[in-house]
């Protein structure tokens, strides 16, 4: 099936049945920064990467994705929309780091595994399991591609649960990537936060803002204006 990317004149490909963009990533595409070029780290089909394109926000980028289904709609979506010229798509596991290519990011952006491996209980179908769970890397090794790849004074923006700040936070200072930003993501405003979108600087100075709380659902029941305004609608 093919959809529209929210707020740009882009298309995208999915397979709803396997593998399809949620809120988490339009609303980490729409929080995270400018810049001149982005790396994807755990591209997907691609919906970071292009909708950051569709914004204005990126003048190209490359992404990163290592099961091989979701890769090739990852593929037909830079052909899709005719940016082969704009947005590279790389088959492979970030944690091999390209020396080539190190420090040449202004931004990092990833909406990566939520679960730690050996946490709950993962779904039958494989590519929701290593999307959701921690199988095939570690948020340690996550920070570490992102510090390889990005400038000095680079951002790294992502998604993740707001149960695990603490150690993230701890994770990302340990090599020098500072928290700057941090918005909580909520369901309604009667549930507690579910999803956090976070950036941090390589190099950064220490200071960290915390955004107002973003609602998704208001007591109708509806969407509310900020989420709508997230994807355009508002």
């Amino acid at each position: 099936m093919i959809d529209y990317i929210p707020n740009t004149r882009l298309s995208i490909k999915q397979d709803r049945e396997k593998f399809s963009f949620g809120v988490d990533s339009i609303l980490l595409s729409s929080f995270a920064g400018s810049g001149k070029n982005a790396i994807d780290l755990g591209a997907g089909n691609g919906i970071l990467i292009l909708r950051m394109l569709g914004l204005g926000k990126i003048e190209n980028g490359l992404g990163i994705e290592i099961q091989e289904e979701v890769f090739k709609l990852f593929e037909e979506n830079v052909k899709l929309n005719n940016i082969e010229d704009k947005i590279k798509a790389v088959r492979g596991d970030y944690k091999f780091l390209m020396e080539d290519l190190k420090g040449t990011f202004d931004i990092a952006i990833s909406n990566p595994p939520y679960v730690k491996k050996g946490n709950g209980i993962p779904p039958n179908n494989e590519n929701d399991k290593r999307s959701r769970y921690e199988i095939d890397m570690t948020f340690e090794d996550l920070a570490k591609a992102a510090k390889h790849y990005l400038k000095d004074g680079g951002g790294f923006f992502f998604s993740h649960k707001p149960e695990r700040l603490a150690e993230l936070f701890y994770s990302l200072k340990e090599i020098s990537l500072e928290p700057k930003r941090v918005r909580l993501v909520q369901p309604n405003n009667k549930k507690a936060p579910n999803i956090v979108l976070v950036e941090a600087r390589k190099g950064g100075k220490e200071g960290l803002v915390f955004l107002p709380t973003l609602s998704v659902y208001g007591e109708d029941g509806k969407y509310t204006k900020d989420l709508l305004k997230e994807y355009g609608m508002w």
